[in-house]
């Protein structure tokens, strides 16, 4: 299947995957970031004490009697997740989705990492011959291979990426499964010293209308609605969702764009699939009526893609650079930043200040 389709079809499985789990999650008025079901963890940076029992997201209770050095990490989310923990040496697979950081890709390159098959057909067999002592799942899509991993008498453990909460959550379970306690509340407090710094700047600006668009709209148009964790980046940075009224993923007609005429267009996507940027955003912009569209009259069409496009659509440790890069294209003046292009790719740091300090 061409990647392109691949990526549409993912979408459609995880609205799908969610709208069946009920993790339709409600989010509040008064704290973008808390709109999560996940139990708050103690963020101790002390040692973990062994055998730990931990409760992963479908609510199974796993015990640990030691640290477990040997890991699989099955989605590119979990993958950064693992590697933000100083845990590089004790990875011995990934999906075939996973490249971040650096890092990852030479370990594979030598040979002390192994993929193992992809985001939704992971290869059972070759996960098995690695020996792991636990395989991380993301919940939304990868739920199904549990019992078959556990017949194996391999040790699971299911994460959810559903929102901020849920990013912070996975950090710290993952960092005391595996004694990285001070790890994990590093990572938490440079997410959560993020989204201060950045409210803290937007306290008395208005939120301004936003459309966010996951992948190129020449297939059909997906947008992030409320109860996602993209929505609250959009929160968190200063837009207001035009399609906030909407739950988890929503695909709107010409006529909603119209209406909800967003001052500002982000497309997120892994990758173009050999499209020109340029033409997709001629594309949006010569659809009927899209004339009328704040957005398209003020060239504010944003192409967030490759590494950029990674920290929004992975519920993982950038999740700090994505909640700065919404903010910046959409105030650049209340962060005095004047250089941000329209297409932002692997090289999007060049443009954006994380110095919060």
């Amino acid at each position: 299947m061409n990647s392109k389709f691949l990526y549409i079809a993912i979408i459609v499985v995880v609205v799908v995957a969610v709208a069946g789990l009920g993790y339709m999650l409600v989010q509040s008025n008064n704290n973008p970031n808390n709109n999560s079901t996940t139990p708050v963890l103690n963020t101790s940076t002390a040692p973990t004490v062994y055998p730990l029992t931990i409760t992963d997201a479908d609510g199974r209770n796993v015990t640990f009697y030691s640290p477990p050095t040997r890991i699989v990490a099955m989605s590119p989310a979990i993958t950064e997740d693992v590697f933000s923990l100083n845990l590089a040496g004790s990875v011995v697979g990934v999906d075939n989705y996973s490249d971040y950081p650096p890092q990852l890709l030479q370990l594979e390159n030598s040979g002390n990492i192994t993929t193992c098959g992809g985001y939704t057909t992971p290869d059972i067999e070759q996960i098995a011959s690695l020996n792991p002592q636990v395989v991380f799942l993301d919940q939304s899509l990868q739920d199904s291979f549990v019992s078959t991993l556990a017949n194996l008498n391999i040790t699971v453990v299911v994460l959810s990426g559903n929102s901020i909460s849920d990013v912070e959550h996975n950090l710290i379970l993952i960092g005391q499964i595996t004694n990285h306690t001070s790890d994990a509340t590093t990572q938490v407090d440079q997410i959560n010293n993020t989204i201060n710094y950045v409210e803290a700047k937007l306290q008395n600006v208005t939120p301004v209308p936003v459309m966010e668009l996951a992948g190129p709209p020449e297939d059909g148009m997906w947008s992030a609605a409320n109860g996602t964790f993209i929505n609250q980046i959009m929160q968190i940075a200063g837009g207001t969702n035009i399609f906030g009224n909407y739950q988890s993923w929503y695909e709107p007609s010409g006529e909603d764009v119209i209406n909800g005429n967003p001052q500002f267009v982000i497309m997120d996507s892994m990758e173009l699939y050999g499209l020109d940027p340029q033409s997709i955003i001629s594309y949006f912009n010569s659809q009927p009526g899209f004339s009328s569209v704040s957005a398209v009259q003020n060239n504010h069409f944003y192409i967030v893609y490759g590494q950029a496009g990674d920290t929004v659509e992975r519920a993982g440790p950038r999740i700090s650079d994505a909640i700065l890069m919404y903010a910046e294209i959409l105030h650049p003046n209340v962060f005095n930043v004047t250089n941000i292009p329209t297409i932002l790719g692997d090289n999007y740091t060049d443009y954006i200040n994380t110095n919060i300090g």
